[in-house]
């Protein structure tokens, strides 16, 4: 009897605590959310607007052809918040804003990973000269010289006060010449206030 009741109690808290989600789809005007817990949409792409698009005007004076191929090679998390599904979308925005743009194109990440898995490196060991030249070989080979290696790394640092927190996330967006080894970086910064 008593494990009759047990039942039908936690049947009873199921239906009745069940909560309901409701979507809509959102106009193309509408600001993106800001999130309550994380950093979120509205926050990325304001950190990938403004870094890369900086660091793509600067760097186009240098940029001796018109279309530039440029390798995207990885993004470092080393913020306090796991990125989730928002890894491959930043991934993807970034790689966006580079195509877009008016003197660069990107290199299909899928052969930027078979490169990388053919040398036997990782992204980090592209700037030693000897790997750097390796893997320009590969893509070479491939039918995709490339110009220029990008790196992006997102970091955050929070302040924690009574009744909110504050979270300052940072991204730096590194383009490294392939051939000369010369690095330009750009960084952008947005903080945010979350409140208990």
């Amino acid at each position: 009897m008593v494990r009759i009741l047990t039942i039908a109690a936690v049947a009873a808290c199921m239906l009745g605590c069940r909560s309901t989600t409701q979507a809509r789809l959102m106009d193309k005007g509408e600001d993106d959310l800001v999130g309550a817990r994380a950093a979120g949409t509205e926050t990325h792409s304001r950190l990938i607007d403004e870094a890369l698009t900086k660091l793509l005007t600067r760097h186009e004076g240098e940029v001796k052809s018109a279309h530039a191929k440029v390798a995207f090679v990885d993004l470092e998390n080393k913020s306090a918040e796991e990125l989730g599904d928002f890894r491959e979308q930043i991934m993807q925005i970034i790689e966006t804003v580079v195509e877009n743009s008016n003197r660069y194109r990107m290199i299909s990440r899928r052969f930027v990973h078979t490169a990388l898995n053919e040398c036997r490196i990782t992204p980090n060991q592209i700037m030693l000269p000897k790997y750097r030249r390796q893997f320009a070989q590969v893509l070479e080979q491939q039918n995709n010289p490339v110009d220029f290696v990008l790196y992006a790394v997102l970091t955050s640092g929070t302040t924690t006060g009574v009744a909110s927190m504050q979270r300052d996330y940072i991204l730096s967006m590194e383009l490294i010449n392939v051939v000369t080894g010369d690095l330009d970086k750009e960084s952008a910064r947005v903080r945010k206030e979350y409140q208990k």
